[in-house]
């Protein structure tokens, strides 16, 4: 698996409270308690995105494509959302295969670099 954190640039320091944003899309539903207690262990705090409202859908669509499908508008919301909270740190994982000889499906491979072209903050 392929684990790309989006960052937006800033003049932080090492003494900043280490924080990690989690939008509550897509995998957050089947691997949230396995991420929590990893950055948990590391001592990173984690912070969701709010639940998603009409507002986060017509945010992540006024970002990508009319075609894209709803699971990444929704996911793009997110993403903003957690970056309008003050997040500077967003987990966009990269799930290439769920099982042997099972793959996922091309844009969620390749979310973070979705998430990393038209989110320019």
């Amino acid at each position: 698996m392929l684990v790309f954190i989006y960052t937006r640039l800033s003049g932080g320091t090492m003494d900043e409270k280490k924080i990690i944003g989690f939008p509550r899309a897509m995998s957050y539903y089947t691997h949230y308690p396995f991420w929590y207690g990893f950055f948990n262990a590391l001592g990173i705090e984690v912070v969701l995105s709010d639940k998603t409202t009409k507002e986060t859908v017509s945010n992540g669509a006024a970002l990508v494509v009319t075609e894209t499908c709803l699971p990444i508008k929704i996911y793009v919301g997110n993403v903003l959302n957690l970056l309008n909270k003050g997040v500077n740190r967003i987990f966009v994982p990269s799930i290439q295969s769920i099982a042997p000889k099972i793959y996922n499906f091309s844009k969620i491979r390749g979310l973070p670099d979705l998430i990393r072209n038209i989110i320019k903050q």
